[in-house]
């Protein structure tokens, strides 16, 4: 009977090495928030301090020290270990003051406002570890029989309890005295469950004060005390981090205990058969080798205990592979990103069983239980997946969350593809449209060129001129053929050299310049590196043409039309300024014909431009009625030829 019980706590030894082991590598990456995209709540445990990752570590190394003694006490019997003994007593008084230290820590001692409270709790603390160092140098001196003290055993105990005495009435104290960060229900229950641990675990101490020392009843109790940093290590983490404490204490110690149960049973039933083997060199190997079908086995026995655990104690109904292919499946018919949104968050409520909501906002809500961020790519925003507080619904344990960031981040990149998609579509309906107008336009610029209109006023001029000026109407005739030249020329072109163009504007200025007489006066001026430069084909004779019919045949005087190219740094500015009248000379004509002159022609040069350039190119009708004169102006990225023929580069700003 007593080897099972030695054998039972030597079990819960070694567990309780390995889950503050565990516990101690959770704290070391929790306390590195920037190693995580989780959102940091007021309410979460943020950066763990000093003080709880050193009892951690110290609980660790407890369960350590205490799984070894155990070890030898089975193996040799032995009721004295020397330096295990002495390990036992360092530690045990170690306990108190770290404790302390943690409820100081966890009361927010330092924040308090200045006053003898604040002042009394960092002496008592200060004052712990000093009686802490005493006991430890009183008792290794009683140990070592450097003094001699009566009833020794009695007086090392009574100094123990008096330490955990003190320790639990400081920790009572101090997290009565201030309201924890956290005032949910958990965070309340997690201090009564605290208070009475502590005052229980006091009034153990005195216990072994009246069992005799040789007695199985006082090694029982003893050995029942020394498991008691389980029971505080279980009430933090299950009331502070509920997902860890499951995958902590329970999935991954159920599994510790079940190899160790199947180690146990494997090697019950094989030993009697491996005494019988020759005691030679071979002997190890086939140790070994009789091992292999245990070793075999430990993979289909892990996952099937973890798949079990999961169904019947998590409320897990999905693999993760399970998993990924039901939302995939959810999202097959989703064609756009609300869509897609709205699948992807019922498909993770259906695999968790909790509400998820998928934002592309800068920040999600306060009141939510868990948030992260996946990042997108650089084209594309983050993704915030979180998992509001629902009333009622369970809480994700920690292989939960690895799965809803698994599955948030294949939801981010079907997001980025259809944002890419949409990008593309839309991409080809403004190649489509563009091309659409482009044809529109050259179609419309050709008729325009040769409307009735336009040839009855240039011939009407040409005629009026073989009388009285031979010369000038050869030269308008001359012209006039240059204007169809260029326009059947320019019909299959959706871009032309700058200088073309000028050169299609000066000839439509000299034969209207034919019809007005010196009612029109017109310059151009543009460097050469401007005139170099590709445009969208007709683009700066449709602003010649709306001016002359807009600006200078609504004036009685004489009128002026400028035209200004020139080029800074890599884009290209064109300017067609001309003196007609505005708004306040003529308000109710310069309304309509600049409108009409708006949808029919300088929309056109907005939309191709839109189409060409996007944002990086802009039109502007402007009127400075200081100067009287009206300015068009088209700002563009410089476009130049490349070595094919035909080809051109667009710069963009």
């Amino acid at each position: 009977m007593a080897t099972a019980i030695d054998i039972a706590f030597l079990l819960v030894y070694t567990l309780g090495a390995f889950a503050y082991g565990s516990a101690l590598t959770l704290s070391m990456r929790q306390a590195q928030p920037i190693w995580t995209n989780r959102l940091r709540r007021p309410g979460d445990s943020g950066q763990l301090d000093s003080a709880s990752v050193t009892l951690f570590a110290w609980s660790a190394t407890w369960f350590v020290v205490l799984g070894l003694d155990q070890f030898f006490d089975v193996v040799t019997n032995a009721s004295s270990r020397g330096w295990l003994d002495l390990a036992q007593l360092v530690l045990v008084f170690g306990f108190p003051p770290l404790i302390m230290h943690t409820m100081y820590q966890e009361a927010h001692c330092e924040v308090w406002p200045d006053g003898p409270a604040k002042r009394w709790a960092g002496r008592v603390l200060a004052g712990g570890y000093a009686v802490a160092v005493a006991c430890v140098v009183a008792t290794l001196g009683i140990v070592l029989r450097l003094w001699r003290v009566p009833s020794a055993d009695l007086a090392i105990g009574v100094s123990i309890a008096a330490t955990f005495t003190m320790s639990g009435t400081y920790s009572s104290v101090v997290m009565s005295r201030k309201p924890r960060r956290s005032t949910t229900p958990e965070g309340h229950q997690l201090r009564r469950v605290l208070n009475g641990l502590f005052i229980t675990l006091a009034l153990m101490n005195f216990v072994p004060a009246f069992l005799s020392t040789g007695s199985v009843s006082f090694s029982a109790f003893g050995k029942l005390m020394s498991v008691t940093p389980l029971l505080f290590l279980s009430a933090t983490t299950y009331y502070e981090n509920r997902f860890e404490f499951y995958d902590l204490l329970v999935k991954r110690g159920a599994m510790l205990l079940a190899t160790l149960a199947a180690l146990g049973v494997y090697y019950m039933l094989a030993l009697p058969i491996l005494d019988g083997l020759p005691p030679d060199g071979a002997r190890p190997w086939l140790f070994a080798l009789a091992a292999v079908p245990l070793m075999m086995a430990a993979p289909r026995l892990s996952r099937a205990l973890s798949q079990r655990l999961d169904r019947a104690w998590f409320g897990r109904h999905y693999t993760p592979v399970t998993a990924v292919t039901t939302v995939l499946a959810s999202l097959q018919t989703a064609t756009d990103e609300p869509a897609l949104i709205a699948a992807a968050e019922h498909s993770l409520k259906e695999v968790l069983g909790v509400t998820v909501r998928l934002s592309a906002d800068d920040a999600p809500p306060d009141d939510v239980r868990t948030a992260f961020r996946i990042d997108g790519s650089i084209a594309d925003p983050s993704l915030w997946v979180i998992v509001p507080n629902v009333h009622g619904e369970r809480v994700l344990l920690s292989e939960d969350l690895t799965l809803l960031r698994s599955l948030g981040t294949v939801v981010t990149y079907l997001v980025e593809n259809v944002r890419l998609q949409q990008r593309r579509q839309e991409q080809d309906l403004l190649a489509q449209e563009l091309r659409v107008q482009s044809s529109q336009s050259e179609l419309k610029a050709l008729r325009a060129q040769i409307n009735p209109h336009f040839l009855f006023n240039a011939l009407n001029t040409v005629a009026s001129l073989i009388h009285s000026n031979p010369a000038r109407a050869d030269r308008a005739v001359e012209q006039l053929s240059e204007v169809f030249r260029h326009t059947l020329r320019r019909s299959d072109s959706e871009w032309a050299p700058l200088d073309q163009e000028l050169a299609f504007a000066t000839a439509y200025l000299d034969v209207e310049e034919a019809r007005f007489g010196d009612r029109l006066r017109y310059t151009v001026d543009a460097d050469a590196e401007a005139r170099r430069a590709l445009v969208p084909a007709m683009i700066v004779h449709t602003l010649v043409e709306n001016a002359v019919k807009h600006g200078v045949a609504q004036r009685r005087g004489v009128g002026t039309l400028d035209i200004r190219a020139a080029v800074d740094g890599s884009r290209l500015t064109i300017d067609v300024v001309d003196n007609g009248p505005g708004p306040e000379d003529s308000p109710d004509a310069f309304a309509r014909t600049r409108r009409e002159g708006e949808q029919f022609g300088l929309r056109n040069v907005r939309d191709r431009l839109r189409g060409h350039f996007g944002d990086a190119a802009a039109f502007s009708l402007t009127r400075d009625d200081t100067r009287g004169i009206t300015v068009a102006r088209v700002v563009l990225p410089v476009v130049t030829p490349e070595p094919r023929p035909g080809a051109v580069e667009a710069v963009r700003a």
